[in-house]
This record gives C-alpha cells, sequence and structure tokens, in this order.
C-alpha cells in the first residue's frame, strides 16, 4: 500500500499535469483552480499511480474466486432486465407522451398526468426500488428480475414520456392542418403523419432511457438482488 507522501506526490504532479494540460489545450491562463484542471489533475493522479507505482487496491481480490459461469450471469441477467424493462416502460412513455401532446394537450387531466410524470423523472431511483419491492417483492415472497425489470420500466417510462411529448410538439401544425384537409381521421394524422414526422426523436429518447435504467443499480438491489445461479 503506498503511503500518504507517495498519494500527494501523484496528486500534485498530476494538478501540473492538469493545469499544463488546460492552459495548452484551452489557453487557459488562469485556470488553475478551475474544474476542469482539478479534474485533469485527479485523473492524471489515479492513473499515473496505477500505472508507476500502484496504490494496493486490487491487493488480496485473488482471495475471492470469480467463474466464468458468474460473469456471464450477471451479464445475461443485466441484458434481460433491461430489455424487459425498455420493453415495457418504452411503449407505456410514447402513449402517454402522444396523449400530452395530442389529446390532452392543456386539459386538467393532462396537466395532472404530466405533473405525475415530472415526480418520477425527478425522483431517487432508490425510492422506486423500495416501491417496487413494496407491490412485487413482499407479495410474491422473494426477489426476481421481473421486479428488477418492473422498477427499471417505471424509471425508463418518465423519460420517454417527456422526450416524445417534447418531440411532437416540434413537428410543424401544418402537418396536421393538412393532413385534416385531406379528409384524415385525428387518429390517422397521429398514427400517419405526426409519428412518422417525429420517429428519429422518439427513438432518441428511447435509448437515452435504455442508457439510463442500463446503468441503475439501486433499484435492483431491492428487486432482484441478483445470484449466481446459470440455467444449463
Amino acid at each position: 500500500m503506498a503511503s500518504v507522501g507517495q498519494v500527494i506526490v501523484w496528486i500534485v504532479i498530476g494538478l501540473i499535469g492538469g493545469t499544463l494540460a488546460g492552459f495548452l489545450i484551452k489557453g487557459d491562463r488562469h485556470g488553475f483552480g478551475t474544474m476542469n484542471n482539478l479534474g485533469l489533475g485527479l485523473l492524471g493522479a489515479l492513473t499515473g499511480g496505477f500505472l508507476f507505482r500502484g496504490l494496493g487496491l486490487f491487493e488480496g481480490l485473488d482471495r475471492y474466486s470469480v467463474s466464468l459461469r458468474d460473469i456471464i450471469s450477471a451479464i445475461v441477467g443485466s441484458l434481460l432486465q433491461v430489455g424487459v424493462g425498455a420493453m415495457i416502460g418504452a411503449p407505456l412513455g410514447m402513449m402517454v407522451g402522444v396523449y400530452l401532446s395530442e389529446v390532452g394537450k392543456e386539459s386538467r387531466f393532462a396537466s395532472v398526468v404530466r405533473f405525475v410524470n415530472d415526480i418520477l423523472l425527478s425522483a431517487p431511483s432508490v425510492l422506486i426500488g423500495l416501491f417496487v419491492y413494496q407491490i412485487a417483492v413482499l407479495p410474491f415472497g422473494g426477489f426476481s428480475g421481473f421486479a428488477g425489470a418492473l422498477a427499471l420500466a417505471l424509471i425508463a417510462m418518465p423519460i420517454v414520456a417527456r422526450t416524445t411529448e417534447d418531440i411532437l410538439r416540434l413537428v410543424p401544425q401544418a402537418y396536421r392542418d393538412g393532413a385534416i384537409a385531406l379528409g384524415s381521421r385525428e387518429n390517422e394524422v397521429v398514427r400517419k403523419v405526426v409519428l412518422p414526422a417525429a420517429f428519429g426523436g422518439i427513438l432518441t429518447g428511447v435509448l437515452l432511457a435504455v442508457a439510463r435504467i442500463a446503468g441503475e443499480t439501486a433499484p435492483l438491489l431491492f428487486t432482484s438482488l441478483g445470484n449466481d445461479i446459470w440455467s444449463t
């Protein structure tokens, strides 16, 4: 394990390197105390410590045996939960977004739905995990992958809903008016004109939601928990 003095030396070297990097890259002559240079310095300190000296953080890890089966189980379990969560949350989010943009608009019920969606969007993921723990874990007497996927779906749904609503509002009103003038009904305007025009933005929102839930761990601690069992 490295001593305190060695750690301080590496931090100082990293700070100097970060300051020089900020000066060379951005021409920042007065940026010694900026957050960017501080971040570069800390990154340089950690990188230098690991590469040239090592801080001893990984000593003793050989006491824990990790097999290939454990790794594959974790990867496949993550993919399954993210996939199921996206398949549940993305369609629900798109339906909510379409309702808020094309149907409810500024009605009282739409305002309530929009308010609830904003709450879910800003709620800590651990609270969503505790909520799913109460409704999908305790009643069934154990943790499950479906409970974890349900928690991820609740996280993904408001992201897709907000993105869908915002993208649909960017579609020009002339598209809707032209389709109605040609005799299309309201649902046909949404399905055949508005949604295809906003498909790229909606897909981007879905990808953002998948990226968000793929990195979640806190809600899974209360729902799926995890195990080392691999079905063959």
